[in-house]
């Protein structure tokens, strides 16, 4: 079941780099939009963003369990409550995330 964009067969863009989307690349199921990651990875988002801003990044994060996850962030501000969502490779398991005020990123889930 792919995202219906209106029957065009063009290959999405890597929203980091521009290029063309690989199977190294992740498709965020969750909002619609494309998700991918590129090498080098990005670094997370810098922490003096203004609320105005709007981004779309991902970087990709190892956990103790060794399975790649990628962090999907949509919008930070200087706000405690900016969100951001982290997804598991397939697109599944969203996870809320927020910086907890001191720049630190805090899970919803605990």
């Amino acid at each position: 079941s792919d995202i219906d964009n209106g029957g065009s067969k063009e290959e999405p863009l890597c929203c980091n780099c521009g290029e063309k989307v690989d199977e190294a690349c992740f498709k965020c199921w969750h909002t619609g939009f494309r998700a991918a990651m590129c090498s080098p990875l990005p670094q997370l988002l810098p922490q003096e963003s203004g609320p105005s801003d709007w981004f779309y990044i991902v970087s990709a994060l190892d956990t103790e369990q060794g399975e790649k996850r990628v962090l999907d962030i949509k919008f930070s501000s200087r706000q405690a409550k900016a969100e951001i969502w982290l997804y598991t490779p397939n697109g599944s398991a969203a996870q809320m995330w927020r910086w907890d005020g001191e720049g630190r990123l805090e899970s919803k889930l605990g």
